[in-house]
């Protein structure tokens, strides 16, 4: 019976991310190692893609208290 004292509210956010963009470097002297595509002058990068996975949340509000916003409060 202690489900009867909860109320459950669900909480979804979804997945947001910032687009890959192409960088083109420039280097003063070729590279010179083998391993690292041997006389290249410019090489092109690609920034990290920053990906953020939210995932749904279950929160259990008890009985008497209301969600105000990020915070809670006692109702009286």
């Amino acid at each position: 019976m202690l489900f009867a004292y909860i109320r459950r509210t669900f909480i979804y956010f979804y997945s947001s991310y910032f687009k890959q963009r192409m960088r083109w470097l420039r280097s003063i002297i070729p590279v010179t190692s083998l391993s690292m595509l041997r006389g290249a002058r410019t090489l092109a990068a690609f920034p990290q893609l920053e990906l953020f996975r939210i995932y749904p949340v279950q929160s259990v509000v008890p009985e008497g208290v209301e969600r105000d916003g990020d915070s809670f409060r006692k109702n009286d």
